[in-house]
């Protein structure tokens, strides 16, 4: 996620198998310093920019960053870490509009799929779904795009095409004049 990023620091063996060689009683007291390039990170060891890694915070942008960094210790010892790449996710506000963005392609697909299937059509007809799932955008819809009515009644007209009991009501039936 981008944002605010905190460094991490503990002793370890040359072989770097994460176990602190020195006793628990030993004050642990780090510093950090994050650069963009390589040159800037030679450029603040030399001035000795490092800040105590308890505050030291690197705002990491969305996409991609390479990050160059190096640690001391209480007694002076530099290590210049290997460059890292970092790929950061956006922060919320990224992901309130992706959540936007699915919920749209989710309402979409139930749209699109209602007249050829059940459960999508059930869902649409559901007025909690109706009303409180689409925040009022499905009656709306309904209501001012009459293609819209036409294409999820087709279900219905398709059903009632079939049925042999309203057949002979079908063929009886007289369209009134133009004038009404």
């Amino acid at each position: 996620m981008s944002g605010s990023v905190r460094a991490k620091a503990t002793y370890a063996t040359q072989k770097n198998d994460q176990k602190d060689p020195y006793p628990k009683e030993m004050p642990r007291r780090f510093s950090v310093l994050f650069a963009d390039s390589e040159s800037e990170r030679d450029r603040k060891i030399k001035h000795g920019e490092f800040t105590p890694i308890n505050d030291a915070v690197l705002n990491l942008p969305a996409g991609k960053s390479v990050v160059y960094s190096a640690v001391r210790d209480q007694w002076d010892n530099t290590i210049r870490q290997p460059s890292l790449t970092m790929w950061a996710v956006p922060g919320p506000m990224a992901v309130a509009g992706l959540t936007a963005v699915c919920w749209l392609l989710a309402l979409t697909a139930v749209l699109a799929l209602a007249p050829w299937k059940k459960y999508p059509m059930e869902m649409l007809m559901s007025p909690v779904l109706r009303n409180y799932g689409s925040f009022g955008i499905i009656p709306l819809l309904f209501a001012v795009i009459p293609p819209l009515r036409h294409y999820l009644l087709q279900r219905y007209v398709r059903e009632l095409r079939v049925d042999q009991d309203i057949q002979p009501w079908g063929d009886k039936f007289i369209p009134p004049s133009p004038e009404y």
